[in-house]
């Protein structure tokens, strides 16, 4: 193969992998990819025979070696308490542990017991998040829903302002985290959970609604 095409495939591959990091969430992925793209670049540098392109690729490598390295650790001192492993599994993939730790342990945790969380028509002051237990969604006077842990409630109130649709009653013992609208405001983190717990919502009720219809011909 001709070297100049050869350098150019190089280049093409390392442009590649800094764009897939690009789009990680994960931090222990994206330098991964980083050190991938640095190795390809010492190549291109050999290719070439640039010392200052090497030595470059050299010192990229390390550095992200060394931050990939030291990963472990932080992880190890943002480790979940044992019953948020469940809940994080559910958002993994769109931010890292560090992140999740961190924007729950800004929430204010609170425990009810068969109690009234959310009055249909009343104006929500705290997004909740349910931790343990589970609650049921009522409109007019009839259940439509029942959310268990991992799931907001009251987000579609607390992100507009509109008053409630519906109540939210506790089934039995409630554990839920809560933030106020500030904290909503500067946490994107926090509002993209909110869009994908949304969407997972609408899935589920557009699932029910095609099994009722199914059972009902």
């Amino acid at each position: 193969m001709d070297q100049s095409i050869f350098s150019d495939l190089l280049m093409i591959l390392c442009a590649l992998f800094i764009a897939l990091s690009l789009f990680m969430s994960e931090i222990a992925r994206m330098r991964f990819l980083f050190i991938i793209a640095s190795i390809i670049f010492l190549l291109y540098g050999f290719t070439v025979s640039s010392p200052v392109i090497i030595a470059a690729s050299c010192i990229f490598t390390a550095i992200n070696g060394y931050f990939l390295a030291q990963i472990p650790l932080t992880l190890r001192k943002a480790r979940l308490p044992g019953k948020l492993v469940d809940i994080y599994k559910i958002y993994k993939n769109h931010i890292s542990t560090e992140e999740f730790v961190r924007i729950m342990e800004e929430a204010e945790n609170k425990t009810f017991m068969k109690e009234t969380l959310i009055d249909q028509g009343e104006v929500i002051q705290k997004l909740l998040f349910l931790i343990t237990g589970n609650v049921n969604i009522i409109k007019n006077g009839k259940i439509i829903n029942t959310l268990g842990p991992g799931n907001f409630v009251g987000e579609i109130g607390i992100l507009t302002g509109n008053k409630s649709l519906a109540s939210v009653e506790c089934k039995g013992i409630v554990e839920v985290s809560m933030w106020n609208k500030s904290i909503i405001q500067h946490e994107s983190k926090l509002r993209q959970l909110i869009s994908i717990n949304l969407i997972d919502k609408l899935v589920y009720s557009s699932e029910q609604h095609d099994l009722e219809d199914s059972h009902n011909p």
